[in-house]
């Protein structure tokens, strides 16, 4: 660990040089992680190489109480833990050509929780959550690239958000090369390259108490009996067309390959890999001053295969992903409300179909989010899937009234039912579909806007849901209510 602190001291250092050498300062912006916690004053200076950097910390402490299973059980247990996830970055620009490094840390303090649980602990490991190279403006002003660990985000993240889904919070990044080609000033398209290995044992200082994170896999745990040994790879792009004004269009295609992997604490078992491709679009029109809509549609095809000669059988992929919104706000009034009314469908598999089990007899039906693996509508939801994050077999139609009560301040709920497209629980014998009614309200402030110049931004987020569960999870041992609560500070500079 004391490399980790050397390194981490010689970076601020470097900063705080940066900092006194510079003539002059401007509002450039730099690459983000989230809203939350964005690291956004830039020093610039005279000279032919420009330095920058900065730093950011985030702290959360989450509670939750009967969480939901993949297995269609509620888990009784409650659970309490303190995170906190520190970053500090750096850069050098010559021109049209740039360097960015980002190394960060997280580390947990468990109240109530699994005592088997021990990693994550302070100080845990030192990594490099971001490092690239960028060339700007090549053939004539038309394209960029950017080479290295970077994140990628596009839409509304429900297929590309997170390249390491199974590290939770600790970091999003993708090992990637991206190729952005503007052909026109409101049309613009990434074609990008992402490869993904089964842990992070590369690039990291320390060993997090003898775990290596595991970053894809759909057991999310690693270690003796437990590493699923998943490596998977992508290819594709994604296009954003501005021509018209009145309704803007993203279209996208990618494709990926998983391999197989085995399951945790039954290595023996052996999962089929998968290659297929998703195809898109997403418009996202403005009707009025005051109404907006988002509409989104993909489809997914390809097969599972045996690609390691495990002798297993192929199953044709079929499968989709449909979001349709609409949006009222007004900002002429003084809370700024808003309302959205909203319906999500993601296919699913049924019982013989299942996309983790070889024995299935039934085409592979259930929608797998090629990198969109997040916590896109909610902590308690997205545990219904257990530890894969993988949003699936899921209708959702909801509304979602907000507000801005003050200036930086925001607050909205988003309520609905949430159902399972088909029955896939070998324990749901009535053949239920009903998932249950989950409710969210969330809490977002600027505490400070800046500090010490352009730095110092303090953000605070508090959020609390709730689900009362149906008869797709209920037994006569589950408890029939879910609780979750999360309160959140950040702070840039």
């Amino acid at each position: 660990m004391k490399r980790a602190l050397i390194i981490m001291a010689s970076l601020v250092a470097l900063v705080a040089t940066a900092q006194d050498t510079a003539k002059k300062a401007s509002d450039v912006s730099a690459p983000k992680k989230e809203s939350a916690t964005p690291a956004v004053a830039v020093i610039k200076d005279e000279s032919f190489i420009k330095l920058d950097g900065g730093a950011d910390i985030r702290s959360r402490y989450d509670w939750y109480d009967n969480l939901p299973n993949s297995d269609g059980a509620i888990s009784h247990a409650y659970a309490s833990y303190y995170r906190q996830r520190t970053r500090v970055w750096g850069s050098a620009t010559a021109g049209d050509y740039g360097l960015y490094l980002r190394l960060a840390n997280e580390f947990r303090e468990y109240d109530n929780y699994d005592p088997s649980i021990n990693y994550n602990r302070f100080p845990d490991q030192l990594f490099v959550d971001n490092i690239y190279l960028d060339f700007k403006n090549l053939l004539y002003d038309r394209v960029d690239l950017r080479i290295g660990r970077q994140d990628l985000k596009y839409g509304a993240g429900r297929v590309i958000s997170d390249g390491t889904p199974a590290d939770g919070s600790r970091s999003e990044y993708f090992d990637a090369i991206k190729l952005t080609v503007r052909v026109t000033d409101k049309t613009s398209g990434d074609f990008f390259a992402m490869y993904t290995k089964p842990v992070d044992n590369f690039l990291t200082i320390g060993d997090a108490d003898g775990q290596n994170y595991n970053l894809n896999g759909y057991d999310g745990a690693v270690g003796p009996g437990k590493d699923d040994n998943l490596t998977e790879w992508g290819v594709g792009t994604y296009w954003t067309i501005k021509e018209y004004k009145e309704c803007p269009l993203d279209l996208y295609a990618l494709y990926k390959d998983e391999s197989t992997w085995r399951v945790k604490g039954a290595q023996a078992k052996t999962i089929p890999g998968r290659q297929y491709a998703t195809l898109g679009a997403r418009i996202t029109p403005q009707f009025t001053d005051n109404i907006s809509g988002e509409l989104e549609g993909a489809y997914q095809f390809g097969r599972t295969s045996d690609n390691d000669g495990q002798n297993i059988s192929e199953q044709a992929i079929n499968a989709y992903m449909l979001y349709g919104g609409l949006s009222y706000k007004t900002k002429e009034t003084t809370l700024k409300p808003y309302i959205t009314l909203a319906a999500l469908y993601l296919s699913g598999d049924d019982k013989g179909s299942k996309y983790n089990d070889n024995t299935a007899n039934e085409s592979v039906t259930g929608w797998n989010s090629p990198y969109g693996r997040a916590t896109l509508i909610g902590e308690l939801p997205v545990k219904m899937y257990g530890s894969s994050y993988r949003w699936s077999n899921l209708i959702y139609p909801h509304i979602e009234p907000g507000c801005e009560p003050f200036k930086g301040h925001k607050f909205k709920i988003q309520t609905g039912p949430m159902f399972a497209e088909k029955n896939d629980c070998a324990t749901n014998d009535n053949g239920d579909l009903y998932r249950g009614w989950f409710t969210q309200a969330r809490y977002e402030a600027t505490l400070l806007k800046e500090i010490i110049g352009k730095r110092g931004a303090v953000k605070t987020a508090v959020q609390l849901e709730h689900m009362a569960y149906g008869d797709y999870y209920e037994n006569a041992t589950n408890p029939d209510q879910g609780f979750y609560a999360r309160v959140e500070v950040g702070m840039s500079f």
